[in-house]
């Protein structure tokens, strides 16, 4: 070591240097200007940072000490000393003071862009500009469970201050070595005890900080002292023992602080499970009978982070000293190296013990002046030394030295994040429940803030759909999930799927790390509405068609919209999209007309394509929507006129009188197919003639015959005059493309015609083999054969040339035929004609065909001629060399 050193001082603000040398034994004294008391937060004190240098090879001490009208003050100078990590944290040590003096923490950068962020205890609220690097920052008071990030320079100075509170505890997190002095301007040890006076100390990062420590009193205060313990990690466990009394232990949490006072004769030792910072405290005058001296503030260093060897300089004091604290360890004797002097020590002054019983190391204490040095005896052991000093309402207390090695390097970076990116509720729920994982270092007590931030995307409304969110959560030692809960609105209205964005932020630890920041909560509605058809079934007459579409359920929010298009479509699956209903946020109703000649289907007679359909189907929607009913059957019957030819052949009849004419009226009465369906109109003619002379007549009448082939049967009925008992003349039809089959009706006096239909080239009856295949008139997309005599938009036409190719190949319209007025009458005359077992023998075999093979078309049998007809229709289709005569056919063995 070099007996003397040249060093320099630097101000940031360039208004201050210095350049001296100092000596060992022979310490410099600098007198730094009142101009670089740091006062206030204003940022005209942002500049008064002073750089102290000397070669890299020749290190020196730096102790500042102050004397002012309050008092003195003082505090071991540390460099700016860089560790192994990215991570400094180090914790301010105060205390309550005086009226409204302030507690205290000043900023020294020691590099350029250090980014720093200010976390308050519980009882701290620290008030600083919001921006210390902005000439006109606001200032801001930082609570609990908030901070402040903000960036310092080398050389900058920043301090921030609260009256009344003792800020110890408070962190300082930064990611590069700072100077860290904490203390206060005028502070009572403890609170309400008469003298006040500054203090201060310089606070190691959390690093250095270690787990053993041997504690010595300032012998010549006989009010006794206190001591301040601050943990960093939660679930930190301290043991102290003083003397020979009984152990004490106490639990602390992340940033806690724990306080005791011992006499002005005990040694202590204090040993934790997880590093620790410890501070000397030396009380207020007047506590505890006191007469002199007043608060001071000292650093206490772990046993690890001892000297090899220590010079220090008592300043002016009535009453000085100096505490030596050695360890008893492999290194350990009883020689002392005393100002290059070898001593040997025959009685320590303590010998301290671990809680365990075992000695910890030994205390000695004197009274000193001036400058001296202190050595280990052994090259590789370790010494600590306090130095303090009062005089009436006056003292100073500091740490005589200490290393700076990285003894509790941080554990690694603690991890907090959503469990999951997206996280989906049901509005109905009333709360979206967020998690939280903690990982990678669960030692370390981390508080973060999980706050709803809404988003450019968004599409959920806060106050509307949720309520705004701004909760702090702080993950305990060994805690690693953590619930937030965030209220979900119950609206009446059917909306879409709605969004809202949560985010995660560090509160004063801006080194965790956060894997999933933001994460998305999904809202899904579960409200909804019905839209659907007024009908499931229509059955229309003209061409003109009208469905009726309504909301039947469910309110739309306004602003949303819900939109459904309508199609038509026939069985053989022809589409015709023919308009879109748009439903906002009203209830509603909407027509749709159309004229069925305009869709672009061809009508042909089809058995197995029997009805259109309208169709609903969502084209647009965001929210929940129904359709129900979506489908509506159609069945179209088009009434068209036709002039109908029916020749009447009139044979003699022998009457009664003949010097008279005679008037008999025909009915033509036609009947349907299809049993839920009626064809009520009947047109009746006028037949005259004579009782000698009957002439051939044509018959001519207008009537509506229904284009979904309603008809399979006609009735012809004749009511004779009074004078004729004879039967009236069969009437057939005219058109050579009509094969008819005539059954006359005997003494029933009428005529039954059954009509045997074609359909393509195989014959068969109306009544098909499945419920579906009933007889109607139905929409198709088959294309009718060319003929060359109608345009392709010549729909009528072409409609024409269907029928007439239809009709080229020998099919057959049903006739209209006459249906008996009376059930019980008709029932009475088949029984007396086939016999009445004959009858119900009949009836039941065929109910048992149609419940076996699906014959049956046309509902449950009963009475009515139209039922018989289909009895026939059905035997004759199954058996049609059978049918050779109606008697015969009853009798027929197949139905025995």
């Amino acid at each position: 070591m070099n007996t003397s050193v040249q060093y320099s001082i630097e101000s940031l603000n360039q208004d201050f240097s210095y350049s001296g040398t100092t000596t060992a034994g022979d310490p410099d004294v600098v007198a730094i200007p009142l101009t670089y008391e740091v006062l206030f937060s204003f940022y005209s004190y942002r500049r008064l940072g002073l750089h102290i240098s000397s070669p890299e090879a020749e290190p020196v001490s730096v102790v500042a000490w102050s004397e002012s009208t309050y008092g003195y003050f003082s505090f071991l100078g540390l460099p700016c000393h860089t560790q192994p990590t990215n991570s400094y944290v180090y914790y301010a040590v105060s205390s309550h003071g005086l009226n409204n003096f302030s507690g205290h923490i000043l900023l020294v950068g020691c590099k350029n862009n250090t980014n720093v962020t200010i976390v308050p205890n519980q009882y701290a609220n620290i008030t600083m500009p919001a921006n210390p690097q902005s000439p006109i920052s606001a200032y801001k008071t930082y609570r609990v469970g908030e901070s402040n990030t903000f960036v310092i320079h080398a050389g900058q100075t920043i301090r921030m201050y609260q009256a009344f509170s003792d800020i110890s505890g408070s962190k300082i997190i930064s990611d590069a070595p700072l100077t860290v002095i904490s203390g206060h301007s005028a502070a009572q040890i403890p609170l309400g005890a008469i003298g006040g006076d500054p203090m201060a100390a310089q606070v190691t990062p959390t690093i250095t900080w270690g787990k053993e420590f041997l504690l010595s009193p300032h012998h010549n205060r006989a009010s006794g002292q206190f001591y301040k313990i601050i943990a960093h990690r939660p679930g930190t466990i301290i043991q102290r023992r003083c003397g020979t009394s009984p152990t004490v232990n106490a639990t602390l949490s992340s940033g806690q602080v724990y306080q005791f006072n011992t006499s002005y004769t005990s040694y202590c030792s204090l040993i934790s499970n997880k590093p620790i910072f410890v501070a000397h405290v030396g009380p207020s005058t007047f506590f505890n009978g006191g007469t002199y001296g007043d608060p001071t503030l000292n650093t206490v260093p772990p046993i690890s982070q001892y000297l090899y060897s220590i010079e220090y300089t008592r300043y002016f004091a009535i009453f000085s000293g100096v505490n030596l604290l050695i360890p008893r360890d492999q290194y350990f004797s009883n020689n002392l190296i005393l100002d290059n002097t070898l001593y040997s020590v025959s009685s320590w002054d303590s010998i301290i013990y671990f809680p365990n019983g075992t000695i910890a190391g030994y205390g000695w204490y004197a009274s000193t002046s001036g400058t001296h040095t202190f050595t280990h005896a052994n090259a590789s052991g370790g010494i600590f030394l306090s130095i303090y000093g009062w005089t009436t309402y006056r003292g100073y207390a500091f740490s005589g030295g200490m290393g700076l090695d990285p003894i509790n390097p941080p554990l690694p970076l603690p991890q907090v994040s959503f469990t999951q990116d997206l996280f989906i509720v049901t509005e109905g729920n009333y709360n979206a429940i967020i998690h939280l994982n903690r990982s990678a270092n669960v030692e370390e007590e981390v508080t973060v803030r999980v706050s709803v931030t809404p988003q450019q995307l968004d599409t959920a409304e806060v106050g509307d759909d949720y309520l705004s969110t701004s909760s702090v959560v702080t993950f305990r030692y060994g805690e690693t999930l953590h619930n937030v809960t965030i209220a979900i609105n119950d609206d009446l209205y059917a909306e879409p799927t709605e969004y809202f964005t949560v985010r995660l932020e560090a509160i004063g630890q801006d080194v965790i790390v956060f894997p999933i920041t933001e994460c998305t909560v999904e809202i899904n509605d579960n409200d909804y509405i019905q839209i659907g058809f007024s009908n499931t079934s229509l059955n229309i007459d003209s061409t003109e068609l009208t469905l009726n579409v309504s909301n039947y359920h469910g309110v739309i929010q306004s602003g949303e919209t819900s939109t459904v298009q309508l199609q038509v479509e026939s069985l053989s699956g022809s589409v015709l999209n023919v308009t879109r209903f748009d439903f906002y946020n009203y209830s509603g109703s909407y027509f749709a007309s159309f004229n069925l000649s305009d869709l672009p289907f061809f009508l042909v007679y089809n058995q197995n394509d029997a009805v259109i359909m309208g169709r609903l189907i969502i084209y647009k929607s965001s929210i929940n929507v129904t359709i129900k009913p979506s489908v509506v059957s159609v069945i179209y019957s088009s009434k068209e006129t036709t002039s109908s030819s029916y020749a009447a052949s009139t044979t003699p009849v022998d009457c009664m009188t003949s010097e008279v004419f005679f008037v008999s009226t025909v009915y033509i009465t036609p009947t349907s197919t299809i049993f839920s369906q009626a064809c009520v109109f009947s047109q009746p003619v006028t037949v005259r003639s004579t009782s000698t002379v009957y002439t051939s007549t044509i018959i001519t009448t207008s009537m509506n015959t229904s284009l979904s082939l309603c008809l399979s049967k006609i009735t012809i009925t004749v009511e004779k005059s009074s004078s004729c008992f004879n039967m009236l003349p069969t009437t057939q039809p005219n058109q050579s493309s009509l094969s008819s089959s005539v059954v006359v009706g005997g003494v029933m006096g009428y005529i039954i015609i059954f009509i045997l239909c074609i359909v393509g080239t195989a014959g068969g009856f109306f009544c098909g083999r499945s419920s579906t295949r009933k007889q109607r008139l139905t929409m198709t997309d088959i294309i009718p054969p060319d003929t060359g005599t109608s345009s392709a938009n010549d729909y009528e036409g072409r409609r024409n040339e269907v029928r007439a190719s239809i009709l080229n190949k020998n099919q057959t319209l049903p006739l209209p035929m006459k249906l008996f007025e009376k059930d019980e009458e008709r029932k009475k005359e088949l029984e007396a004609r086939f016999g009445s077992e004959i009858i119900l023998k009949y009836l039941g075999k065929l109910n048992e065909m149609a419940s076996n093979t699906g014959y049956l078309c046309c509902g449950k049998l009963t009475w009515p001629d139209l039922q018989l007809f289909t009895i026939v229709n059905i035997l004759v289709q199954m058996k049609p060399e059978a049918m050779e005569t109606f008697p015969d056919l009853l009798k027929h063995k197949s139905i025995r």
